[in-house]
């Protein structure tokens, strides 16, 4: 199927009409460009000579804006990473925490077993000392009956 063109305003007009007609509407484009610009120039209070100085300081603020931006971003990226490092240490912390419990109960249930072991052999050394002090009076009564 062919394809079908559309009518447009300059089918009916010259190439130099159109081109005219084209030329006319760019310049009407332009000044109201230029009365626009005119105008926030004025409402700002922007002369040519404060232009470029204003230009420079804007330049010079967006500059800054963009270092701040970076720094910003490297702040952050080392906050999470302190973060991080934060939280792993507060993991680490707990581990050693419930450790120190564990080796605390251990401790004391050793202490608890010490005390129990010197009590046993307390009681096995007076055991052993009062034999030795019978067997011994044993000894000197039967020495005494052997030399009558």
């Amino acid at each position: 199927m062919p394809r079908t063109r559309k009518n447009t305003r300059s089918d009916n007009l010259t190439p130099n009409d159109d081109l005219v007609r084209f030329f006319t509407g760019h310049i009407a484009f332009l000044r109201r460009k230029l009365r626009r610009t005119e105008a926030f120039f004025r409402e700002n209070g922007i002369t040519g000579e404060d232009l470029e100085a204003k230009l420079s300081t804007l330049k010079t603020i967006i500059e800054e804006r963009d270092h701040f931006r970076e720094q910003i971003s490297q702040l952050q990226n080392t906050q999470r990473i302190a973060s991080r490092m934060i939280s792993e240490l507060n993991d680490e912390k707990r581990q050693f925490l419930a450790q120190i419990q564990e080796l605390r109960q251990e401790n004391t249930q050793l202490r608890r077993d010490l005390e129990y072991e010197q009590m046993i052999n307390e009681r096995t050394i007076n055991n052993l000392s009062n034999q030795v002090n019978t067997l011994e009076n044993r000894e000197n009564i039967f020495t005494a009956l052997l030399n009558n």
